[in-house]
């Protein structure tokens, strides 16, 4: 297989990147995640996860994730591997040379080779050259894997569904996950867990995450951690509706006329017409 060196020209460069005036809201997600002393990882993901919470809203956060690619396509274009790909390629014929052990690129052994990025963690592309990368059932892996692939075709929302679909139907084994790659990166690299441990945690992460969708969250969650990590989390059951919906519930089912089994008969017939 041929082996060809990304072209330099391109529409986004590391002095393209530098240059460029950020729009607000991803130089107010710098600024917060820049802002932990001597850089502390656990304290850099306490800004960013404070920042998501307090100060951005969908709009900004799309844009933030938008720039993140940007900067990460643009430190992988830097780096000057070189493909062992054929021309054209789609991420289809990439998984296969994967499966294969081929590799899909060759990084000089004096380049530092790994991508940074404050969203999504780092992402060591030697991976992606390592022969034989076939670790499906690993989310944190499988997540970098197609951060990787959408660095190397430019597609960064890069559908990871189909990427599953298409690792299940050629090995038979494979992570299904039901959040994007960009939400769970961001999630398994920023997420204080023990914080959010319970019924009370369940449902304080589907509002900060999941505009309070307690269906969503609990399958987003359950699919990108392992099952010890999510049992630890000692959630329960999957609920449905809304957040809102559900306190209310519970908030009522604290009252004395609601105790017992008379009293759940009571709340039926009170507020689901007796069913």
């Amino acid at each position: 297989m041929g082996i060809k060196r990304l072209k330099e020209s391109r529409s986004v460069t590391s002095t393209a990147v530098e240059r460029r005036q950020y729009p607000k809201a991803y130089q107010q997600f710098i600024k917060r995640a820049r802002q932990a002393p001597d850089h502390s990882p656990r304290l850099q993901s306490h800004n960013i996860i404070k920042w998501w919470l307090e100060e951005s809203d969908q709009k900004s956060r799309k844009s933030v994730f938008k720039h993140e690619f940007e900067q990460a396509r643009a430190q992988f274009l830097s780096i000057g591997a070189r493909l062992l790909i054929k021309d054209g390629a789609n991420y289809e014929d990439m998984l296969l040379q994967i499966i294969a052990g081929e590799r899909l690129l060759h990084i000089d052994d004096d380049v530092d080779g790994v991508v940074r990025t404050l969203a999504w963690g780092n992402l060591d592309l030697r991976t992606l050259s390592s022969v034989g990368f076939n670790q499906w059932d690993d989310c944190l892996r499988l997540n970098q894997l197609v951060f990787g692939l959408a660095l190397l075709l430019n597609q960064p929302r890069l559908n990871i569904v189909k990427v599953q679909k298409y690792i299940l139907s050629k090995v038979g084994s494979c992570r299904v996950q039901k959040t994007s790659w960009r939400m769970g990166l961001f999630l398994l690299n920023h997420i204080d867990w023990l914080s959010y441990q319970g019924e009370e945690g369940y449902y304080q992460f589907a509002k900060d995450f999941f505009k309070g969708n307690l269906k969503v969250a609990h399958i987003s969650v359950r699919s990108i951690l392992s099952d010890k990590d999510f049992e630890e989390l000692n959630w329960g059951k999957q609920k449905r509706g809304h957040v809102d919906d559900a306190q209310r519930v519970r908030d009522l089912l604290k009252l004395p006329k609601y105790k017992g089994e008379k009293g759940y008969d009571q709340f039926a017939i009170d507020h689901y017409d007796g069913n």
